[in-house]
């Protein structure tokens, strides 16, 4: 599941990914956002927290994941990465090679830190 938090705002999307992604997930959720936000602001920052309960993709979810991440390699401005969970290692690896887009890690208590890196001015 994902849910989108209230700290979402203009380009910037705060998501938590919580049990497991499926196909519906990208589909209905995730993928009419993004879209939604680079049709107004081109550009994406994104802040993914990765909840203790996130336990991976299904196989078409991550089929998804990767579609997209290919196909708008080049809309995403900053990605940070929170949590402390295995699972964050992997989310990174593969949105590294889907995504050219500056990404940092945060553990699970930097939260606020991870919304100030993701906001600092465009580079």
């Amino acid at each position: 599941m994902i849910e989108f938090l209230p700290e979402s705002q203009k380009q910037l999307l705060v998501a938590k990914m919580l049990g497991q992604l499926t196909v519906e997930d990208y589909e209905h959720v995730l993928i009419p956002k993004l879209n939604e936000i680079m049709g107004e602001y081109q550009k994406v920052r994104a802040v993914i927290i990765v909840d203790e309960s996130f336990t991976g993709w299904e196989l078409g979810a991550l089929w998804e994941d990767a579609k997209y991440g290919l196909k708008h390699r080049h809309d995403f401005d900053r990605i940070a990465m929170v949590g402390t969970s295995y699972w964050l290692e992997k989310a990174v690896k593969l949105g590294s090679v889907l995504i050219d887009s500056e990404v940092k890690t945060f553990d699970e208590d930097k939260l606020n830190d991870a919304l100030v890196w993701v906001n600092e001015a465009e580079r």
